[in-house]
């Protein structure tokens, strides 16, 4: 699978192994009996099918079969996401596309109830390619000279390429992955499902969650090389900072059978300036490969202490010590590089992309910080993590434990325009308005959304929810033609992105097109609600 870049000469290409995505398939089917995992390509042809008798045979060539059914709904009728009734089997029906040409699709006996997630996670790592992918850069060039210095026209060629490849990817990715992580939701608040099946809806979006930490490693490595990564300069609760971190990785801790220690070391300011997030995931990718390969019975030992204060600025040092495998000494010097693994048996059995520790390294060094490691194999290790943060005024910290504590989001009775594609995730969406007391209308493009908008009265909507990427007309269009519009709340109406495009220049997108807010799929329904709250002044 290939793209010609620009300069006519170059290409990005996709490099796919065959018969691992008929393995893949085929682990579908053992997954979830009476379903199917299949890839077509744009003529019908079967590529790979959970039952391998099907493999070659072309379903658009077929007639009065299952196949043909299937094909008809699929490449005639344009349908992606459909039931099924074939002489008296259903099946949920979820197709994908992989490049530009081929049909990803999973059928789903609707005898099994719950099990489609697992299908659509299967399918995930099938779509994904990421076991059977290699990217490769091929340069074509006339001279020795081009083939032995790639001119820079050509290097901004390929890099633009890479970006709009990785966006398309994120986007394709996280629209699937949107609608596991909602319906996973959805159904463990059913308090009648049974303690089995609570246990494998808690496995799906464990997994699902973890895909998605994937692809964001992959786009935080993009958006670190190509120098569009940013600090924000926020005040935060120091206190509650460090109580989240301690809920994620003790609760990691608990499961493993493993101690954690939190020992944050007085004097330490209630609150500090700088980029609590990006902090954040530093910390917890350290710690949360701390819990990976540290084995029952150990211990995770967390210390946080202020090494030097000045009155604007304070500088804190984190400790994560671990009692597992460690490291040799040799290795050490290679840990922050990308995708470097000490030994190949290990990621096997304990996963991961590689990418952690370089994102990590270069978020430190972002905030003008440190990080050190230092390891013994088989005894553990230890890393120490330094980074200075402004302080803040004590008007300021009250300001903050202000907007924190106590904070009431009443949304109920208000209704809201959906303007999302895909019927899924529209409906996924729809639900966990619901469940909020929220009402909501849905539009399949931004054409429709428009046109809903503009016949509703004053005050009908409360807001509109935009994705990016859909037929007919975008979101970007579609909230330019609304912010056009005579209608009286055409310029006042908040209009939130929900978008798989997750890039900062798909936030400035957004923005610049009138959107009120940003917000990346899956949808996370706390800050959705807080989105809300705030810009319909409900706090």
């Amino acid at each position: 699978m290939a793209v010609k870049l620009a300069d006519g000469k170059s290409v990005i290409a996709l490099d796919i192994t065959l018969s691992r995505v008929q393995e893949i398939a085929e682990e579908i089917a053992r997954q979830t009996p009476g379903s199917y995992g299949i890839v077509l390509d744009e003529t019908g042809q079967v590529i790979a099918h959970s039952d391998d008798v099907q493999l070659g045979k072309n379903y658009l060539e077929e007639t009065g079969t299952f196949g043909a059914a299937l094909a008809d709904r699929l490449f005639h009728k344009g349908d992606r996401q459909f039931e099924l009734d074939f002489k008296g089997q259903k099946y949920m029906v979820f197709a994908e596309k992989i490049g530009s040409d081929w049909l990803s699709v999973s059928l789903i006996n609707t005898k099994v109830f719950y099990r489609p997630l697992m299908i659509i996670m299967s399918l995930l790592v099938l779509f994904t390619l990421l076991e059977a992918a290699v990217f490769v850069t091929v340069l074509y060039n006339q001279s020795a000279k081009n083939l032995a210095v790639a001119s820079a026209e050509e290097a901004q060629s390929a890099s633009r390429a890479k970006s709009r490849f990785l966006s398309r990817m994120s986007h394709e990715i996280r629209t699937p992955i949107n609608a596991i992580i909602g319906l996973d939701s959805i159904a463990l608040r059913d308090e009648s499902i049974s303690p089995s099946t609570r246990e494998e809806l808690n496995k799906i979006g464990a997994s699902a969650r973890h895909l998605l930490s994937i692809v964001n490693d992959i786009l935080d490595m993009s958006r670190i090389e190509s120098g569009r990564m940013e600090l924000k300069e926020e005040v935060f609760s120091f206190r509650e900072f460090l109580t989240q971190i301690s809920i994620i990785v003790g609760g990691q801790c608990e499961k493993k059978g493993l101690r954690f220690v939190c020992d944050p070391v007085e004097p330490l300011d209630e609150s500090y300036r700088g980029d609590n997030l990006k902090l954040k995931q530093v910390l917890i990718n350290i710690l949360g490969n701390s819990v990976k390969f540290t084995d029952a019975p150990g211990t995770i030992t967390f210390t946080v202490e202020r090494t030097a204060c000045t009155d604007e600025k304070a500088t804190l040092r984190f400790t994560m010590s671990d009692t597992g495998i460690g490291m040799d000494k040799e290795f050490l010097p290679k840990l922050f590089e990308a995708f470097s693994q000490e030994d190949t048996a290990n990621t096997t059995r304990y996963g991961g992309s590689g990418l952690g520790m370089a994102i990590t390294r270069s978020f430190v060094e972002m905030m003008g910080g440190e990080i050190g490691v230092e390891s013994e194999k088989g005894v553990g290790s230890t890393f120490t993590v330094t980074v200075t943060l402004g302080r803040v005024q004590e008007s300021e910290q009250q300001l903050a434990a202000e907007e924190t504590a106590g904070r009431e989001i009443a949304l109920e009775g208000k209704h809201v325009l959906i303007a999302e594609d895909q019927e899924i995730n529209a409906e996924v969406l729809t639900d966990l308005l619901e469940l909020e007391g929220m009402s909501s209308e849905w539009a399949e493009n931004g054409k429709l959304a428009v046109e809903l908008f503009a016949q509703s009265e004053e005050g009908h909507f409360d807001a509109i929810l935009m994705d990016m990427r859909m037929p007919v007309m975008d979101g970007l269009t579609a909230t330019r033609e609304i912010r056009k519009l005579t209608h009286p709340d055409a310029a006042s109406i908040p209009i939130i992105a929900l978008s798989a495009n997750a890039f900062e220049e798909d936030v400035q997108q957004c923005l610049q097109a009138g959107m009120n807010e940003h917000l990346s799929k899956p949808v996370d329904v706390d800050r959705l609600k807080e989105t809300l709250g705030r810009l319909l002044g409900l706090e």
